[in-house]
């Protein structure tokens, strides 16, 4: 049995290209992609990967990727790329290559993926890490104290002893605390087309299903997956308005560990070869783990499901677009409340937890994504923002644009935000940054009802080609934590230690908030409105 790890959160993201290392070919050229009939009504290009994630030995595989695929060359591994070797580091385009390889298998054993049902909250080394400070806060004078983790944004310009950029460390950081389980959510549908393909079925028509639970039940105790399947369908519904057709697959069972599990995913192909799409990809999971900020709950002892939904449209060969969002909801799979409606399997924002109204809401950790991006260099732009608490009353956002360098265009040049934005429970301005609470929870801070400030941190950023992480080439991140950002005390002592020994500065380096510009991206179209 493959090891399960316990249930998540979410979250987002997800990039589909064949850049940011993606799945291009070595020369530039779309990566080598073959399709199936029964495949046609499955997103071949969707997967989940950090736009500033590090190439590491892991490319190495994507870089042979086409090789393997047209000639059956051996990764570093000795075998073909298999969608068994996906970890939530792996690049878009390692990912890319296995599902499309498991899609177009031949057997049985092609369709096997490892089914990991976790995801992780932390935080790269550089960003909002504990800082403490002494006795003469400005704003409050009194006992030393600390700021808790995760509240003070990019801390340091790079990660830990490398040189790689904060901005870019930390989104990387964000974006695989989710991708194990949305790579496992992309993967079992996968899975479900590779089945139909090995058994010969081809896709139903229009008005009818096809019905593959027997099949791909077999097909996953055969693989060891660690899912018990109850249903597994793929249902040919009547065209949209332009007459595009619409398939709705849907699988569910449960894990070994007890977890409830269903994955729903609504594609419309745009061209006949499917090579322009939209569609949405929705779960949810149920856990007996209670989360604490459900305990007002008439559900809580159930547990909390976890639940997401990623809208995904893929307009043009030069344009990708994604809407990412999860979160954990109150009480099991029969009273969490965590989609828009029973058609809508979009995650709604704004069905926080409220005792006595909404008692299946989300309490916690709700991530929300949007990004838009050209597929062949990853150039385009980026919204991630994330919340820990329904109470918590606004975002955590990082908003990054890249650009191809003008004169050498083998270099990635980038500009990273960071900042504070709307709380996710208002459901407006999503992804955009307000400002900076730079004491949010310090004497007299964000907590006790101080204002934002109209400020934002700032890095830019560039990769060359040959580089495997992203560098920084100008900060302004600068700020003391204080409700002002600056401060000329002489006395207020603040550090990563109790020995503190840090002060000022008596002027921030930060950027204007409406400064920002080249960050606003064009959310995927949603395919149940």
């Amino acid at each position: 049995m493959k090891n399960l790890s316990g249930i998540f959160l979410i979250l987002i993201m997800i990039f589909v290209c064949f850049g940011f290392g993606l799945g291009c070919g070595t020369d530039g050229s779309a990566p080598y992609v073959t399709t199936t009939s029964i495949s046609t009504a499955f997103p071949l290009g969707l997967a989940f990967s950090s736009p500033t994630q590090k190439t590491t030995s892991s490319d190495a595989i994507k870089k042979q990727s086409k090789q393997n695929n047209q000639n059956n060359q051996k990764n570093k591994k000795g075998k073909p790329i298999v969608a068994t070797d996906i970890t939530s580091s792996s690049t878009y385009a390692t990912k890319v290559a296995a599902i499309t390889d498991m899609v177009n298998g031949t057997t049985v054993a092609a369709c096997d993926f490892n089914l990991t049902i976790s995801t992780s909250t932390d935080n790269a080394t550089c960003y909002g890490p504990i800082v403490y400070y002494n006795n003469q806060h400005p704003d409050g004078a009194g006992a030393a104290g600390n700021f808790p983790p995760g509240d003070n944004g990019i801390w340091t310009s790079t990660e830990g002893t490398t040189t790689e950029a904060c901005s870019a460390a930390q989104l990387t950081k964000k974006v695989q605390g989710v991708s194990s389980l949305v790579d496992s959510m992309i993967m079992s549908t996968a899975s479900m087309f590779c089945i139909a393909k090995v058994y010969g079925k081809t896709l139903p028509t229009e008005g009818t299903t096809l019905t593959l639970t027997t099949e791909v039940a077999a097909a996953y105790v055969t693989n060891d997956v660690g899912l018990v399947v109850t249903s597994a369908t793929i249902e040919r519904s009547a065209n949209d308005s332009s007459g595009n057709p619409i398939y709705i697959t849907t699988i569910a069972g449960t894990t070994t560990s007890g977890s409830d599990v269903t994955v729903r995913l609504k594609h419309i192909p745009t061209s006949t070869d499917n090579s322009s799409y939209k569609g949405k990809l929705s779960w949810k999971i149920g856990s007996s783990v209670q989360n604490s900020n459900c305990g007002q709950s008439d559900y809580n002892s159930e547990g909390q499901t976890y639940a997401g939904s990623i809208a995904y449209e893929k307009p043009s060969s030069t344009n990708i677009r994604y809407k990412l969002m999860s979160a954990q909801f109150c009480g099991n799979t029969s009273h969490a409340s965590p989609f828009v409606s029973s058609t809508n399997w979009s995650v709604d924002p704004t069905k926080g937890f409220t005792d006595g109204s909404i008692e299946g809401g989300w309490a916690g950790n709700f991530n929300y994504a949007v990004f838009s991006f050209n597929p062949s260099n990853s150039i385009g732009e980026y919204q991630y923002a994330w919340q820990a608490g329904y109470m918590d009353g606004a975002t955590r956002v990082f908003n990054v644009a890249l650009t191809s360098d003008t004169t050498v265009t083998t270099t990635t040049n980038g500009t990273a935000y960071f900042g504070f934005g709307p709380s996710i429970n208002a459901n407006t301005n999503l992804g955009t940054i307000s400002g900076m609470y730079c004491n949010w929870a310090g004497p007299n801070g964000k907590l006790s009802g101080a204002a934002i400030q109209a400020l934002a941190q700032k890095q830019t950023i560039s990769k060359t080609s040959s580089a495997t992480q992203f560098s920084v080439v100008t900060d302004n991140i600068a700020y003391a934590p204080v409700n002002s950002c600056s401060t000329s005390s002489a006395q207020f002592q603040y550090g990563l230690t109790e020995s503190y020994g840090t002060t000022g500065p008596a002027s921030h380096s930060l950027v204007a908030s409406t400064t920002i510009t080249g960050v606003s991206p064009t959310p995927a179209v949603d395919v149940e409105l």
